[in-house]
């Protein structure tokens, strides 16, 4: 049984409670959001079944930006939510001012202390992307009662 999280967002990070950890680059797709859909669709059906997830954690999107960020990050939650969806796969939500009271103690944290958050934890995450899923899978994991091991 894995968990997996999700920040999703132009480059969106992602960690499984295996120990695995990535980020998926979907800013040079930028000015075409089906694209952007389709790319995110085919790697989050690929993460599933390559860590035979059982479980999706996704970072609710946040929408104090307004305009095209606003519509591209709900249109990626809405297409990671589609395939798990399709794969049986159930999905929760947390929202990142809650992730980030837990990793920092700061509601506000900035993506420093993401990161350091997520080095506390025994990840080593090559970017703010991949740091802050880690903090999402580990929030979730430790609100109910279990652990994730990093690789």
């Amino acid at each position: 049984m894995t968990t997996m999280a999700l920040d999703v967002a132009y480059r969106t990070g992602w960690a499984c409670s295996d120990g695995m950890v990535g980020s998926i680059d979907l800013s040079e797709h930028k000015g075409d959001l089906a694209w952007m859909g389709l790319v995110l669709a085919s790697h989050v059906d690929r993460l599933i079944a390559q860590h035979h997830v059982t479980e999706l954690v996704i970072e609710r999107p946040f929408y104090r930006a307004g305009g095209t960020a606003v519509y591209a990050l709900g249109g990626l939650a809405f297409v990671a939510h589609m395939r798990a969806r399709c794969a049986n796969v159930p999905r929760r939500e947390v929202t990142a001012w809650e992730v980030k009271k837990w990793a920092t103690g700061d509601r506000k944290a900035k993506k420093p202390a993401m990161v350091e958050a997520a080095k506390r934890l025994g990840w080593a995450p090559k970017n703010d992307d991949e740091a802050d899923a880690i903090c999402i899978l580990s929030y979730w994991l430790a609100k109910n009662g279990q652990q994730a091991r990093a690789a």
